[in-house]
């Protein structure tokens, strides 16, 4: 009897479905240009090389660091004018002080005649008129200060998107060389991620049952990896097949096919 059980086992084993899949990087990104502009350098000779910390696009930013620098300037300009204005307020506001304490003492005053109090009077009120003028540019120029500051990090922002810095990576292609002018949204690049490799096959129902308590084989051999993705709803055209996705460790070579077994 336990021979019997053996021999089902083993021939359950002998009809276990094969299955092929391709060897592919990680994962795969679409660098697409977030300005437009003229491309004045495109490091063409990247393709098909895995790169560190180097810079593959360059698009004109020449006018756009002229505009940062003006803006730059600009505020430091007008911190100097903010700052001699808070001096004035401070003065203008001494100044308010003592024509209230002056009108205020003068005003109780029998001795003195109503057109001198007048006279006064309109003198605090001139002064007050004026502390709220300085106060009211002083608002004004804080506005300007914070749209010119909103200026300079939009310029940094877009000088940056100007600059295509890879930190690391393997270039497949390079969409654009130099003299093409992008506009936002130009595909510029692909790039893979080529620190892992990534495994997607359609397996069949049975496969799928407990797929958990099976051991996978990847070309003949017994691999201690569980599925990083199953999909348990069939796939569309794939016909009562289920995805499942396998991330490996870095390959000698991607693209290879590979033979997969789920027992």
């Amino acid at each position: 009897m336990r021979l019997f059980f053996l021999i089902i086992c083993y021939l359950s084993l002998l009809k276990a479905e094969i299955y092929y899949a391709k060897l592919e990087p990680f994962e795969k990104y679409t660098i697409k240009s977030e300005v437009s502009g003229k491309v004045i350098f495109s490091d063409i000779s990247k393709e098909s090389l895995e790169i560190t910390n180097q810079k593959i696009i360059q698009i004109d930013d020449e006018l756009d660091n002229i505009e940062l620098k003006s803006t730059i300037d600009r505020v430091g300009l007008l911190k100097q004018s903010i700052e001699i204005l808070k001096e004035q307020i401070v003065n203008e506001e001494i100044s308010f002080k003592i024509k209230d304490e002056n009108y205020k003492s003068l005003k109780e005053l029998t001795t003195k005649s109503k057109v001198q109090k007048d006279v006064e009077y309109f003198a605090l009120i001139n002064s007050k008129n004026q502390l709220l003028n300085l106060k009211n540019q002083l608002v004004t120029l804080n506005s300007q200060l914070n749209e010119l500051n909103y200026k300079i990090a939009v310029l940094n922002d877009r000088i940056k998107n100007k600059k295509i810095f890879v930190k690391s990576g393997f270039i497949n292609k390079i969409f654009v060389k130099d003299g093409d002018f992008v506009n936002i949204g130009t595909a510029l690049l692909d790039i893979y991620d080529t620190s892992k490799a990534k495994l997607q096959f359609f397996i069949s129902l049975d496969d799928l049952k407990n797929i958990d308590l099976k051991k996978i084989y990847m070309n003949d051999n017994l691999i201690d990896i569980k599925p990083s993705k199953i999909y348990k709803v069939a796939d569309d055209e794939k016909l009562s097949s289920y995805k499942v996705e396998l991330i490996l460790n870095k390959p000698a070579i991607f693209s290879e096919l590979v033979k997969i077994e789920i027992k």
